[in-house]
């Protein structure tokens, strides 16, 4: 898509990028860490699976579910001053999109080889290429999925993040700005009948290629655009607390009525509810409250996009680990803090080199 018009007057001001904002990275920190939280599955009871029973494991992965929105919440929001501070839509899309796809093919490409050596071995001296050989079968069996996701389920983040950043873009440079809300909530809307409410006489039917949040990150994304046109306050940080907790709670309540109504497991990506959850956290972030400014965590947030796209890897490395000390709360949260050390220490060792620096900052 070629973009070549300027964007409309309401987003064209005369607000520079900011630095770094440390409220904000902190709150990357945060939802990295929850990412890593839901892959991890601390709490979870032998035998029981999360989303089974309201337990502490359903609760913890539930309250968890704040971190994407947050992402497209601050990727939209950025990408929205980045247009405003250049003045034209073409150049900042066609650049975001750009580095966001060599993130996703390059990851993509690292995920194709065996993450556990010792497991590939022991098909064999091949074994290592026949692990090659079976990850790319298995996306020629699925070439919707490898489009829409990758090799791994984490990196359909990246291909829903472009999505959302062309859709916002087309309807920028066309002037209709307008039409980005009506986009969002039929797209959010959609993404609810097709999962959240799945089980739901009134539901659609996704292929499983859709079966993560594509559908919802428009949504997000669009908020984040709306949000660079209000200046924060000191009001946000309140408002977002306030705003996260009752979407938290609500969407709990809404999973244990789904649950009660359909039958559908108590474990959900998106609910209606998602949607304030997700923006309370983002107004937390954006608000630049001083209580907010914790060096050392902000310290972490250039490396989130590492962190998050190198996690899986350690998450299957110490699969053993968690097979033999599984059920064990310090082992559970040992397993969250492990998968994430070791995330974020690949990423520092990689931002060290140009050539790979881009891929995890």
């Amino acid at each position: 898509m070629h973009i070549v018009a300027a964007p409309p007057h309401e987003l064209m001001d005369s607000r520079a990028l900011a630095p770094r904002i440390a409220s904000v990275d902190v709150f990357r920190v945060l939802a990295v860490l929850a990412v890593v939280a839901i892959h991890t599955t601390p709490f979870e009871m032998p035998g029981r699976r999360i989303g089974s029973a309201l337990d502490l494991a359903t609760l913890v992965n539930q309250a968890t579910r704040f971190a994407v929105p947050t992402f497209f919440v601050l990727a939209g929001y950025f990408w929205a001053a980045k247009v405003a501070a250049v003045g034209a839509v073409g150049p900042t899309t066609r650049q975001l999109l750009r580095r966001i796809g060599i993130v996703w093919v390059a990851w993509s490409a690292l995920y194709l080889l065996p993450v556990n050596l010792a497991d590939a071995l022991g098909h064999g001296a091949a074994g290592p290429l026949k692990v090659v050989y079976w990850n790319v079968s298995r996306l020629a069996e699925q070439p919707l999925l490898a489009v829409l996701e990758g090799t791994r389920h984490h990196l359909w983040f990246l291909v829903a993040l472009m999505m959302a950043v062309a859709v916002s873009a087309a309807c920028l440079a066309h002037g209709r700005l307008a039409a980005l809300p009506a986009l969002a909530v039929v797209s959010y809307a959609a993404g609810l009948l097709g999962q959240a409410y799945a089980d739901a006489p009134f539901a659609l039917h996704f292929p499983p290629a859709l079966r993560n949040g594509h559908p919802y990150a428009l949504a997000f994304f669009a908020t984040g655009v709306g949000l660079h046109r209000r200046p924060p306050t000191r009001r946000w940080l309140a408002f977002g607390a306030l705003l996260a907790t009752g979407g938290w709670l609500m969407h709990v309540a809404e999973v244990t009525l789904i649950h009660r109504l359909w039958g559908s497991p108590l474990e959900h990506d998106y609910v209606a509810s998602t949607y304030l959850f997700g923006l309370g956290t983002s107004l937390m972030a954006l608000s630049r409250a001083q209580v907010l400014a914790w060096p050392r965590v902000a310290a972490i947030g250039p490396f989130v996009l590492g962190i998050y796209a190198a996690h899986l890897a350690f998450v299957e490395l110490l699969q053993p680990l968690e097979r033999r000390f599984a059920g064990g709360v310090a082992w559970d949260l040992a397993f969250v803090a492990l998968v994430f050390i070791l995330s974020y220490a690949l990423a520092r060792g990689l931002a060290r080199w140009p050539v790979t620096r881009r891929l995890v900052t």
